[in-house]
């Protein structure tokens, strides 16, 4: 059998928090505002309409929590049996053994589509967001741009809020509302919003809803599993396995 991925786990010790895990220095008015400004133009220029971006910036402001959540994400020492231990818990599998089950016939077709079997769609939204109940309640808009802000990811959370105002722009979102985790990622599948753009599915032609529609939900997290450029996906293959690197490579980990 093909295993489609071979994953290493290299445990290493980390504290429990990174050094940057202390409240953070908040910009004054006058930065926020020069910064936000010159935001502004950005999307102009990269196409996002004037009514969109007064509508969506205009009285957004840094949240320190936002940043903190960021910085302070707890690391610690696990051996790979005990990752699985605390992630994929009893009820986890058991509701996802209904969950299958369920939407049984739904799978099968959008499997058969996409050519992946149905079990790794499941799954995703299982971690992602507990089946769809776990999306998140914080607006999109003031997460990404507190997290652009900051100097961590500044470039990449840049791309997602550029990303996010042009889904609110083409009004690719229910209610013209998005909301999600505090790390930007929206929906059942917590996709970031570049990814949305990219690979987000409108499987039963009512307009892409991976918030409400299972068959979106679905169709989304197959067409970005299939779609990986650098990773074909096999349906005679499984996800990963565990595996013991030779002796001599242990040496350089």
């Amino acid at each position: 059998m093909i295993i489609r991925f071979t994953i290493l786990f290299v445990f290493m010790s980390f504290k429990i928090y990174s050094a940057d895990c202390e409240k953070p220095k908040m910009p004054s008015d006058k930065e926020w505002n020069i910064w936000l400004s010159n935001i502004k133009e950005e999307a102009l220029i990269k196409g996002i309409s004037q009514n969109t971006i007064l509508k969506h910036l205009n009285d957004v402001k840094p949240q320190s929590k936002i940043i903190m959540r960021d910085r302070c994400q707890p690391t610690s020492t696990m051996t790979l049996d005990q990752y699985l231990f605390y992630t994929i818990t009893k009820d986890k599998v058991f509701i996802g053994k209904n969950f299958l089950k369920k939407h049984e016939n739904l799978l099968n077709k959008i499997g058969n589509h996409f050519k992946i079997q149905p079990r790794f769609i499941v799954a995703v939204l299982g971690m992602e967001s507990y089946y769809g109940r776990n999306q998140g309640k914080i607006n999109s808009i003031v997460a990404i741009t507190t997290l652009a802000f900051d100097r961590r990811r500044s470039d990449f959370y840049k791309k997602q809020l550029f990303a996010a105002l042009e889904i609110l722009d083409k009004k690719l979102v229910p209610n013209d509302e998005l909301k999600g985790s505090w790390g930007g990622a929206v929906g059942m599948t917590q996709m970031i919003p570049t990814t949305f753009l990219e690979t987000a599915y409108d499987w039963d032609g009512n307009g892409i809803d991976i918030w409400n529609s299972y068959a979106d939900a679905f169709a989304s997290t197959a067409n970005y599993l299939t779609s990986l450029n650098k990773n074909r996906w096999y349906l005679n293959s499984t996800w990963g396995r565990e595996v013991l690197p030779p002796r001599q490579y242990i040496f350089f980990l």
